[in-house]
């Protein structure tokens, strides 16, 4: 399976700023060590607050929702966090099949996530 990235940094009036990738593909375990590289990247340079848009992701595979679990916690720990955002249908029916619904947070868009992270840095 074929995985690209896009990287931009977000930020929203009220002063929340995010690390933004958008995957770009599947996300299964041919390209997870490309995944966990640019995520480890975006980190190790700072990021503590992750939006994953997902409006082009094709696929996640069980490796793949380990691996996001483990960054959500990563970031959680760091005193930001991770959201999901523009999760297709079929790949939300399977976070929450399979209850990852409970550890993962996903919002429709950007602009919900960024009020989310304003909220974290608030202490709410």
């Amino acid at each position: 399976m074929v995985i690209e990235y896009a990287v931009t940094i977000v930020e929203s009036r009220a002063g929340a700023k995010a690390a933004r990738l958008e995957v770009v593909g599947g996300l299964d375990p041919t390209t997870l060590d490309s995944f966990k590289e640019v995520v480890e990247k975006l980190f190790d340079r700072g990021a503590r607050n992750l939006i994953l848009d997902c409006s082009r992701t094709k696929f996640i595979s069980s490796s793949g929702l380990a691996a996001l679990l483990n960054f959500s916690d990563r970031f959680t720990v760091a005193g930001g966090g991770m959201a999901m955002t523009h999760v297709p249908h079929n790949i939300l029916r399977v976070i929450y099949l399979m209850g990852f619904d409970k550890h993962l947070t996903v919002f429709a868009d950007d602009a919900t996530a960024l009020v989310w992270f304003k909220g974290i840095a608030m202490g709410m």
